[in-house]
């Protein structure tokens, strides 16, 4: 879901661009879709790490050149703890 929300809003941006070209206008619709973004990615992001029964503030991993990129690459592709942990339910159960 937070995939095909991104993609779209990706595609919005793009679409919006041609239309507008570099307009101001442009420069605040695409501040304002790139945010959005950003919150989607978060939100997907913290639930894996719920998923794994880990802390969302791991996250901020991601701000670490190359290293965070690449460890929390290694989480995100790591299957989810089995049964329930404190964040609630397994959710392919």
């Amino acid at each position: 879901m937070a995939f095909a929300a991104s993609l779209g809003i990706a595609v919005l941006g793009t679409i919006l661009s041609l239309i507008l070209r570099q307009s101001p206008a442009m420069t605040l619709i695409q501040v304002v879709l790139d945010a959005i973004e950003v919150w989607i990615f978060i939100a997907a992001a913290a639930r894996r790490q719920h998923d794994l029964g880990k802390s969302a503030w791991q996250i901020l991993l991601w701000l670490v050149p190359i290293v965070g990129v690449v460890f929390l690459a290694w989480w995100f592709a790591r299957p989810g703890a089995p049964g329930t942990n404190r964040y609630g339910p397994q959710p392919s159960a």
